[in-house]
C-alpha cells in the first residue's frame, strides 16, 4: 500500500522511516565514545551502512532505545541480517574491544563456512567475508593482536580453509563428482 502511493519517491511516502542517526547516537553513547574526528567518521560510516543496507525501522528503533551493550547485541541478533551485523561489527569495533570484535566476526564466518555442504555455500560465505574485509579496511586500521590472539586467528583461518576444501570436495550444483573445480 505504501509503495502504490510512493512509487516515484522510492516507496517511502507512508512507510515507517528508519532512524539511523538515532540508533547510531545510542551506540556511541553506550560505547562512551569521545567526540573526536575518529568517532565522527565511525558515526558517518554506520549511518551510511544503516541506510545502504536498508536496516529495518524495527532494528533502528530497538538500537535507539537500548540501554546497554547487551541490549544492542539482542537488537543486532533479532533484527539484522548476518551481513548487516558483520558490517556493523567491523565499523563499531574500534569503539569497543577492537581485536576481540574482529575475532568474533572471524569465528562467525568460520562457523558458517563449516556448515557449508557444497561449493555454492562456501563461495557465498567467502564472498561475504571478502566484502566485510573491504568494509573493515575502509573503516579502520587492522587491530593489534597479542601472540595468543594471533595464534587464535591463525587457527580460525586454518579451520575455515579446511571447511572450505571439504565443502568443495562434496561437490555442488552441477558437480556430482565432488572434484575440486581447479
Amino acid at each position: 500500500m505504501w509503495c502504490v502511493v510512493g512509487v516515484l519517491s522510492g516507496c517511502e511516502a507512508g512507510a515507517p522511516k528508519t532512524d539511523c542517526g538515532g540508533a547510531v547516537t545510542t551506540v556511541l553513547k553506550i560505547a562512551n565514545a569521545k567526540p573526536d574526528d575518529h568517532t565522527a567518521q565511525v558515526k558517518n560510516a554506520v549511518i551510511t551502512q544503516c541506510t545502504n543496507a536498508k536496516w529495518s525501522p524495527e532494528a533502528a528503533h530497538c538500537m535507539k532505545r537500548s540501554q546497554s551493550y547487551d541490549d544492542l547485541q539482542r537488537c543486532r541478533h533479532d533484527h539484522l541480517t548476518g551481513l548487516q551485523n558483520d558490517a556493523l561489527e567491523a565499523t563499531v569495533a574500534p569503539l569497543f574491544d577492537d581485536t576481540e570484535a574482529v575475532m568474533a566476526v572471524l569465528e562467525r564466518f568460520s562457523e558458517r563456512m563449516c556448515a557449508c555442504k557444497d561449493i555454492e555455500c562456501s563461495k557465498q560465505v567467502n564472498d561475504e567475508m571478502a566484502k566485510w574485509s573491504m568494509q573493515a579496511a575502509k573503516a579502520r586500521q587492522p587491530p593489534k593482536m597479542s601472540e595468543e590472539q594471533t595464534k587464535r586467528a591463525t587457527d580460525i583461518g586454518t579451520r575455515m580453509s579446511e571447511c572450505m576444501m571439504k565443502a568443495m570436495q562434496m561437490g555442488g550444483a552441477g558437480r556430482g563428482n565432488g572434484n575440486v573445480p581447479f
